[in-house]
This record gives C-alpha cells, sequence and structure tokens, in this order.
C-alpha cells in the first residue's frame, strides 16, 4: 500500500472498503484556454510586418504626388484660360479705338499734345501692352529636352518605343513617384511664370480700360479729324 490517506465506507455485507485519495486534486487545476474575446496585453501583440509598413509610406506618398500634380496642372489651365479671356477683351477694346480713330489724338507731334492725347496714348499702349502679356502667358515653355518618363518631349528622345517602356518598367513605385514629384517641381516654376505675366497683363488692361474710359467720357470717343 501507498502512504497516501485513504477513506473507509461501509459495504452491503458489512465489509469495509478503502479507496485511495489524492490530497493534492485541487492544488495543481488546469488552466483554461485563451479565447478570442479575452484581452490580450498590447505588448503581446504581433506588430505588422516591416514590408507593409513600407508599402503603406510609398503608396502615401504617391497618392499625394499624383494629387499635387493634378493640383498644379489645374491652376495652369486656369492661368490659360484668364490669360485668353484678356487677350480676347483687350484686342477687341484696342480695335474699337482704332476704328473710332482715337489714335489720331496722339498721332501728331509730341509739343501739342494735351491731356486727352496722353490719356489715348496711355489707353492704347494699356491695352496693347496688356493683350502682349496675356499671349505670352499661354506661349508654350519647353526647358532643355532631357531624357525624362513624363515630359511629352523628353520622351521622344528616346530612340524606340521598346527602349522607352523597358526602362519605364525597371522602375519601382517609390521611383516613379519620385519622377512625378521632379516634375512638379518644374511645372510649378511654369505656372510662378504664368501668374507673374498675368498679373502684369491684368493691371496693363486694367490701366487702358479706365483710360479708355475716360476717352469715352470726355472726348466723345470719336477723333476730331
Amino acid at each position: 500500500m501507498s502512504n497516501q490517506p485513504t477513506s473507509e465506507t461501509q459495504a452491503p455485507a458489512g465489509t469495509k472498503v478503502a479507496f485511495e485519495t489524492t490530497t493534492d486534486m485541487s492544488r495543481n487545476a488546469i488552466a483554461r484556454p485563451v479565447t478570442s474575446t479575452d484581452h490580450v496585453p498590447s505588448e503581446l501583440q504581433p506588430s505588422p510586418p516591416r514590408e507593409s509598413t513600407l508599402a503603406d509610406a510609398t503608396s502615401t506618398r504617391t497618392e499625394f504626388s499624383y494629387a499635387v500634380h493634378k493640383y498644379v496642372r489645374d491652376n495652369i489651365q486656369l492661368a490659360d484660360q484668364k490669360a485668353i479671356f484678356f487677350f480676347t477683351g483687350a484686342t477687341a477694346l484696342l480695335a474699337f479705338l482704332f476704328k473710332n480713330g482715337s489714335s489720331n489724338y496722339w498721332i501728331k507731334p509730341l509739343m501739342q499734345w494735351n491731356v486727352m492725347d496722353i490719356t489715348a496714348c496711355l489707353a492704347m499702349a494699356g491695352l496693347g501692352a496688356g493683350a502682349l502679356l496675356a499671349i505670352s502667358v499661354v506661349w508654350p515653355r519647353l526647358p532643355g529636352s532631357r531624357r525624362g518618363f513624363i515630359f511629352w518631349e523628353a520622351i521622344a528622345e528616346y530612340e524606340t518605343a521598346r527602349e522607352y517602356s523597358n526602362d519605364l518598367a525597371g522602375l519601382s513605385a517609390a521611383t516613379l513617384s519620385q519622377c512625378v514629384s521632379d516634375h512638379c517641381y518644374d511645372l510649378s516654376k511654369i505656372c510662378r511664370t504664368k501668374y507673374r505675366r498675368l498679373r502684369l497683363s491684368v493691371w496693363c488692361c486694367s490701366v487702358g480700360l479706365a483710360a479708355a474710359v475716360c476717352i469715352f467720357l470726355f472726348g466723345g470717343g470719336v477723333a476730331i479729324r
């Protein structure tokens, strides 16, 4: 017999039967398995793989680059539309002044000019300068034709389409995003030049329009021949 404590029970026939019992049955309980609904400390949770984090960062930069690229292109298109509007208005008003003989105010010796002659010259010079500046806004600006992947003239520097497609296929997503970012910088410089000239065109057209209004109001709109 072992040294385990025993418990006796009375058998029906009056005999005693001993059962061995262990004293540490309730001491070593079996651990409950962890289910999916149990809270797991954050330090024990697995961290996302590094490759996934880098891919998300690259995707974010790519989306941002394309958004900026579209924003700059939209502003360039808006500048061209405004320039066309001012060019059309300035040339139309300039033609109207010529048709009504307003140029006769100042086509004479300079010493004979009066206030109305100066006003007529200012109107036509302002409108003419504004029209020229407006057409310079939409004039194509083509930088150096270096080989590249986005600018059409840079793409045309490739000898064949296959050469261009092969070089393009060898670029990673991060490199393509960098190419778009570089093109955003080039477009931004073009956009800045356009809006500077457009601003000058607006000022010149405004001066010419104000002078033309003075001619219509105080000069009768037609020069005395």
